[in-house]
């Protein structure tokens, strides 16, 4: 057999190091903030809009090496509803993230603003502006 296809246990063995911290920033604690929260249960429904915090670490990470939290993780079902989420975003100036079924090597699916948790049955349909 050829060398390179040979382990060098040497090279793969766990290396000795500091712990990182890594822990949810305090604000976070609370989850969601109320006005956000309500404004969209109001839009939406209540079982589409994630905001405890256990919801918004859930979601600050995917495959990537990446976290970011989410202020809000929002599942909208149809496509105006995420028509209304863009709509409120833009009038909130609060960026919106799309994860649809899965997550990313490089941290795509991750977002700061609200992050909308798209299924997957919502392929094929498009949300244009007609303005």
């Amino acid at each position: 057999m050829l060398n390179f296809l040979q382990p060098d246990a040497e090279h793969i063995a766990p290396v000795e190091h500091k712990p990182t911290h890594d822990h949810a920033p305090e604000e976070l604690a609370l989850g969601t903030p109320v006005w956000l929260r309500d404004d969209l249960v109001e839009m939406l429904r209540e079982d589409q809009v994630h905001s405890r915090a256990i919801d918004l670490v859930k979601y600050a990470t995917g495959a990537s090496p990446y976290r970011m939290f989410p202020k809000v993780v929002v599942s909208p079902r149809t496509v105006d509803e995420v028509a209304k989420i863009f709509a409120y975003s833009q009038e909130q100036g609060i960026p919106v993230t799309i994860r649809s079924a899965g997550s990313s090597l490089s941290g795509q699916s991750q977002g700061d603003g609200i992050l909308t948790s798209t299924p997957v049955n919502t392929r094929g349909d498009s949300c244009a502006n007609d303005a």
